[in-house]
């Protein structure tokens, strides 16, 4: 089962191995708070991003030293007001500020949302996921460098998992294996010959 997951069918290139990692989008963003959760026990992201800019593997080893955009939303816990990180930094045009502690690369001339020990930041994204990524990788006392790896083989299991539960809730429901006709086989939706379940009427 581990295997599959390092298999990759790169079309112009053929079957290769492919490590599974946080490759782009939301993924960095979902292991960020995954990590904060572990290592943290908080959902403030904030020194979770100027970590990964200072050369942190989280939230993942290929952002290693990156500078994000953050996919979050940014709380003045003395005034109540919030409002996404996108909106309140100048994020298109990452200004540099080595060695500066605090410095995000970006600009912003809000003064509510300056850093400071009256704001936090949290992801944008919902929490369920990555909470029940970490709860599953908790028990395994992770390091975290390892933290990436143990993502993605909980994530196996839980397709796996998913696959079994469908079969298992279709049979119950007195569905049954068939292959479809001739004329649906060859259905752009389906892989030709694809074995369908289809309702059947029992008798008793």
């Amino acid at each position: 089962m581990w295997g599959s997951t390092w298999l990759q069918l790169a079309p112009g290139i053929g079957l290769r191995t492919s490590r599974p990692a946080a490759f782009s989008g939301d993924e960095p963003h979902y292991m960020l708070v995954v990590n904060s959760l572990l290592f943290d026990h908080d959902l403030d992201l904030r020194p979770d991003y100027e970590r990964v800019r200072h050369g942190s593997s989280m939230p993942a080893t290929a952002y290693r030293g990156q500078t994000l955009h953050h996919h979050s939303m940014l709380v003045n816990r003395r005034t109540g007001r919030r409002a996404r990180w996108l909106d309140v930094y100048g994020w298109g045009a990452p200004k540099p500020c080595p060695g500066k502690p605090g410095c995000t690369e970006f600009t912003t001339d809000d003064p509510e949302f300056q850093p400071s020990a009256d704001v936090y930041e949290v992801s944008s994204h919902g929490i369920a996921f990555p909470a029940l990524l970490a709860g599953a990788i908790a028990p395994l006392s992770p390091k975290k460098r390892h933290v990436e790896r143990d993502a993605s083989r909980v994530m196996v299991v839980a397709a796996w998992l998913a696959v079994v539960a469908t079969y298992v809730v279709a049979r119950g429901a007195r569905f049954t294996p068939r292959l479809p006709p001739p004329a649906r086989r060859s259905s752009p939706w389906r892989a030709p010959g694809c074995p369908i379940l289809v309702r059947t009427s029992r008798r008793s």
